[in-house]
């Protein structure tokens, strides 16, 4: 079986096996009750028993009264706790929230409502409220409503649970019509909540390997939206380890079934970085959407890889080095992600470029014409596509208007590549991958400048000035210093 399809056959068993990791919630008490909207004192109720506690069976072996049977099964099954307490008798409820300082008179989801209390644990009626308005009216559902008049057993067998509706005002000391009875108060449930506790992401760390690094997470609490994955490299969290974060939302189609939901895979390039022949682990965790919550690291992390440093993109190819910090931050370059360590053997050999400029400058000229253009020194470059601006982190709205002529005046040069490529040797000299002029006359592919090259000593000799045909490639020249 596929790595991936274990994942899931794990986690499939996880989430329909194992107990709750949380208490009920309110809402799940009104879910449960209306859930049982229609069922009788000996029905097969919704959970796969038959009657509600004693209902069926309570009254001498037949039905009893069984609006309180109702109430105490629906708080039983769903974690409220000290249900002992309850009995068959709609006043328990009352008592109940005098032992647990829960009795009041503002109603909330899943609390009980406890009509015509006389005392010593005595009322004519219990139900459990199932929405609150914001004009102060409620809905409740009650069992043992609606039966035929007679005996305890015949009105018994013969009521059902129904929804006490329209919405009726929920004040206490009022007698709404739809109930026929004066509301004595409202006792709220121990030990569930109104909203459930943060769940934890959950998710896999499904593959490594020296193309991409796959998998996918989600939380619970947000299944219908993408979260953060956050990725550390050669150490956990915590430990000061590089890191990057993305968004885990590429679609998924086998986590429809499997968790209910599509949309929370990630597929992240295996960073440059860390391709240099030695051996490297990746750890990974879902980043809980509340930011407030937990933080897990998935299933399936860390992994281990092992990559050789990566092919320059282009031959011939020209080194343009980025001279300092500053420079390397401008242009958003990374250290992880963007710098191979291709070795001295592949850098040394290239041919030295100007030096990258200090940071990007974008232009577009004011005639109406679509391209964007990266100005390159003395020439302009063409920005291909918006998949290249993405790759570069170039802002769409640093672009400038500028004049035609002002544009056009500057030489043009070959395309601006599709995305970066940084190498660095042994020593600490970064240096930008560019295409490199394609003859030595200084002819472009497109007939437009070349890139200017250093000749001579890689940081002594004298750069050309970037006019076509300028340009003379000598002999290699050494690496620059940093």
């Amino acid at each position: 079986m596929p790595r991936t399809a274990r994942s899931l056959v794990v986690l499939l068993a996880l989430l329909l096996w194992a107990p709750r990791a949380w208490a009920s919630t309110t809402a799940d008490i009104a879910n449960l009750a209306t859930a049982n909207l229609g069922m009788g004192a000996c029905s097969t109720n919704t959970l796969g028993g038959t009657a509600f506690e004693s209902s069926c069976t309570g009254n001498g072996g037949q039905p009893e009264y069984w609006c309180a049977d109702f109430a105490q099964w629906v708080w039983a099954n769903t974690g409220v706790q000290h249900t002992g307490q309850l009995d068959a008798a709609a006043g328990s409820f009352y008592c109940y929230g005098q032992k647990n300082g829960t009795l009041h008179s503002t109603p909330s989801v899943g609390d009980a409502v406890v009509f015509n209390y006389q005392g010593s644990c005595v009322a004519d009626h219990v139900a459990i409220v199932t929405q609150v308005h914001s004009d102060g009216t409620i809905e409740s559902a009650s069992g043992d409503w609606n039966g035929q008049s007679g005996s305890e057993a015949t009105f018994a067998s013969t009521s059902s649970v129904v929804l006490n509706a329209p919405a009726y005002d929920g004040t206490v000391g009022g007698t709404p019509g739809v109930i026929g009875m004066t509301i004595s108060g409202y006792i709220s449930p121990v030990g569930v909540s109104a909203t459930p506790p943060d769940a934890p992401p959950q998710g896999w760390l499904d593959s490594v390997d020296c193309t991409q690094i796959k998998g996918w997470t989600y939380d619970p609490d947000t299944a219908g939206q993408g979260i953060f994955a956050d990725l550390y490299f050669d150490g956990p969290a915590g430990s000061g380890a590089r890191g990057l974060r993305v968004t885990a939302d590429v679609p998924r189609p086998d986590l429809c079934t499997a968790i209910g939901s599509c949309n929370h895979g990630y597929v992240v390039p295996t960073p440059v970085g860390l391709m240099d022949g030695a051996a490297h682990q990746v750890y990974v965790y879902g980043i809980d959407s509340s930011g407030n919550g937990s933080n897990p690291q998935l299933q399936g992390a860390p992994k281990s890889f092992t990559c050789a440093p990566p092919a320059l993109p282009f031959s011939p190819a020209l080194k343009r080095h980025v001279t300092d910090p500053t420079v390397f931050s401008a242009w958003k370059f990374s250290y992880l992600t963007g710098v191979a360590h291709v070795g001295d053997p592949v850098l040394t050999p290239l041919a030295a470029g100007d030096d990258l400029p200090a940071a990007p400058k974008l232009v577009q000229a004011d005639d109406g014409t679509p391209e964007v253009w990266l100005v390159d020194g003395s020439v302009r470059r063409h920005v291909q596509d918006p998949a290249s601006m993405s790759a570069w982190q170039l802002d769409a709205s640093a672009v400038v208007k500028t004049p035609a002529a002002q544009v056009y005046a500057y030489p043009k040069g070959p395309d601006w590549p599709e995305a970066p490529f940084l190498a660095q040797g042994s020593g600490p000299a970064v240096y930008f991958i560019d295409v490199a002029p394609p003859t030595a006359s200084g002819s472009s592919a497109d007939g437009g400048a070349p890139i200017g090259v250093i000749v001579g000593g890689g940081d002594g000799g004298a750069a050309a000035t970037g006019d076509a045909g300028s340009a003379t490639v000598t002999s290699a020249a050494p690496g620059s210093a940093p």
